[in-house]
This record gives C-alpha cells, sequence and structure tokens, in this order.
C-alpha cells in the first residue's frame, strides 16, 4: 500500500531469530495508513482495496472492515460508503517479512557527522515493500540504536555488498548528496567476471535507460528509451589459476543504475553469478535453504525460541510465543506467501569511497581471493 507507515515500537534483538543461516523477523502487528489518492473519490474502500491490492480478495476487505482492521479516518465506515477528499485510510496488519542472509553488518566509521558500514549482499537498506525491520537500518536501530538516526545518501543494489554512507544530520545529508550529484566522490568496486579480462586499463561509455517495469538496465542500442550519460573504468586485477574468471577493479564515473553490472556486460566479461546482466545463474545452498524456511511455521518457530530441538540455530532461550491472527494470509507459515524473494548475491562489491578529507574501505569479500 503506498502511502507512509507508522510503527510506534522501537526495532530490538529481541524481534529476530535466525534459522539455518537466515534472519527472519518474528511476525508482529503493523499499521499502514495513506491519504484518499484522486483516482479513489467516489469509490467505496473496499472497491478500491479489492482492485490495487490483490493479495487479498474482497471478503478479506469487507471482514477487515467490519472488525476495525481497515478504517477511515479511525471511524466506523459502511462497505458502500464513498471516499472522501482528504480522507486517511489506515489498515492494521499481521505483517511477516522475508528473511535475509544471517551476515554481521560492520560500522567501518563512525563520527558526529556520519557512519559507514559495510552492506551484506540480499539487504535492503531502508524499508520497502515488505520489509521493514530486516534491512540495514531496520537492524542497526535494534543493534546500534546509540547511531540512529541515519539518512542514506547513496544507493546499493540489494544484491551487492559494500561500503554505505549514512549522514547523521540533514547538513550532512545535503553536502554529501551534491559532491555525489558533482561526482567529487571517487568510488572503487571489486567485480568477479567471466573468462580473461583484458590487461590494458578500458573504459566503456555508454548510455543507459531503467526500464522501471522490468527491473533492468539498457543500453540506448537497446532500447526506445533515451539514455543518459554512464562511463566506467575498469582495470583488471587477477586472474583465477584456471582462467575461468578475472577479479576486475571498477571505477564508476557516473551512478546509473545497475551501471558497473550492464556496463561489464558490454565489455563481453558480465559478473560470473550474475544472470540478468550475461552471467550463469549459481544455485547454490541458499535457494534450497530458503525453500526449507518456507515451509517453517510459527509452531516450529516457538519451539527453537524455547530451545528445544530443531534443525537451526539454537541461539539465546526465550518463553515468547508468538502471536496469531486469524485474518492473517500467512499465518500459521513465518514467512509470507505469495512474495518473491532473492537471496543470491552476485560479485559485485563497493569497495573503497574516497571524497574531500577522507577514505573509507572495506574488507575484501571472500570471492575475490578463491581459486
Amino acid at each position: 500500500m503506498s502511502g507512509s507507515m507508522h510503527a510506534d515500537v522501537a526495532i530490538r534483538p529481541e524481534d529476530y531469530v535466525v534459522v539455518d543461516g537466515l534472519r527472519m523477523v518474528l511476525p508482529y502487528e503493523f499499521e499502514f495508513k495513506s491519504h484518499v489518492k484522486k483516482r479513489w473519490i467516489g469509490r467505496s474502500v473496499v472497491d478500491v482495496f479489492t482492485e490495487e491490492f490483490r493479495g487479498r480478495d474482497r471478503s478479506y476487505f469487507e471482514e477487515a472492515l467490519r472488525s476495525g482492521r481497515l478504517a477511515v479516518d479511525g471511524r466506523e465506515t459502511g462497505v458502500d460508503a464513498p471516499l472522501q477528499p482528504s480522507q486517511v485510510i489506515r489498515h492494521y496488519i499481521h505483517r511477516h517479512e522475508p528473511p535475509v542472509l544471517e551476515e554481521t553488518i560492520r560500522v567501518v566509521h563512525c563520527d558526529e557527522t556520519m557512519v559507514v558500514v559495510c552492506k551484506p549482499a540480499c539487504m535492503p537498506v531502508h524499508a520497502t515493500g515488505q520489509y521493514r525491520k530486516n534491512t540495514v537500518l531496520g537492524i542497526l536501530e535494534a543493534e546500534a540504536p546509540h547511531l540512529m538516526p541515519l539518512m542514506p545518501v547513496h544507493r546499493l543494489d540489494n544484491q551487492v555488498s559494500g561500503l554505505l554512507i549514512f549522514a547523521r544530520n540533514k547538513a550532512t545529508a545535503t553536502k554529501l548528496g551534491k559532491q555525489i550529484e558533482s561526482r567529487q566522490i571517487s568510488k572503487v568496486y571489486l567485480a568477479r567476471v567471466t573468462g580473461i579480462f583484458p590487461s590494458e586499463e578500458s573504459v566503456v561509455d555508454c548510455p543507459l535507460s531503467y526500464d522501471h517495469r522490468k527491473g533492468i538496465a539498457v543500453t540506448a542500442t537497446d532500447s526506445t528509451f533515451k539514455g543518459r550519460v554512464a562511463k566506467t573504468v575498469f582495470q583488471r586485477m587477477r586472474v583465477s589459476k584456471d582462467q575461468s574468471y578475472s577479479i576486475v577493479i571498477c571505477r564508476p564515473i557516473t551512478g546509473r543504475s545497475h551501471q558497473i553490472r550492464i556496463h561489464l556486460r558490454e565489455t563481453g566479461h558480465p559478473i560470473q553469478n550474475d544472470p540478468l546482466y550475461g552471467g550463469t545463474n549459481s544455485m547454490n545452498r541458499i535457494a534450497f535453504r530458503l525453500e526449507e524456511a518456507m515451509a517453517l511455521q510459527l509452531d516450529d518457530v516457538d519451539k527453537l525460541m524455547a530451545g528445544e530441538e530443531l534443525h537451526a540455530d539454537r541461539g539465546k532461550k526465550r518463553k515468547t510465543c508468538i502471536h496469531r491472527e486469524a485474518m492473517c494470509m500467512h499465518c500459521p507459515y513465518m514467512l509470507p506467501r505469495g512474495y518473491p524473494v532473492k537471496l543470491e548475491p552476485i560479485w559485485l562489491h563497493a569497495h573503497k569511497y574516497s571524497g574531500e578529507g577522507w577514505s573509507f574501505q572495506s574488507p575484501t569479500p571472500a570471492w575475490v581471493e578463491q581459486d
């Protein structure tokens, strides 16, 4: 549901449980809030929600309205009552979040103006879609509340790991944002690509567009979209002993969505495990762990938290019984139904950022050293 999302309860370490290397969030009550949009005026809230939020059917929204879990301006509303301008709709749900990989968010630098962390792959930065607590900001709020609030100043693709800079105040956020926009901050990424990358420096100067419907970057020659200037400099770092892959240093001059990934494809040496841009799909044990996790029920997690045997990481014993909700479309399962989850990292890592008077570098990923 579009609109602002509100939750008054702080995120805490005990909101999470780890099962077989996957960090999961215990289901919780959550309120979605949205102002009536122009296209909704004159229609009933049940008609609007049935059409626009198709994960639930009409009977669910009718029952939610009768029970008070769906409300307009906080009052009882008839099923056929027309929505009016400036009204506020609230939808109270039992929220189940998708899992992320159980990896530590390392704090690389912290001062009064900024915090720099090393983001694990396949972890959203901020609240988006079904994710709120299982994000970099959510986990930092739970584990390091003294750092909050934090404001992201740049993007990092979900499947990509590496440095992520947060501002601790608006002035710093504005300053860093302007430096990024004017290309005063240099970035160095590491990538593992197919084959033997050329030893000499390579420059790809290829305009790009982003197809939001398909979720993929396209070159000007691939599409009818008008491309934006995009330039990346590549330098080979080393070649594997069996010559099946190369480690490449990537220096993006511009910052378009998926820029490095598609520019590496243009060199003929795509990221080895990036099927979206010419690599191969590295189906590994993460996919099988996720398949097993989708079958996990709340009763299983209750046993885990009580310290009973379960094929999972034991962690601390807790006596908490997870709340169930009769109208929830996901209960009795732990993870949400019908929501795509991508837990396959790609071998691209934001390794070093430098600006005026500062420079930060992350640890080198294991896949760089493997041979």
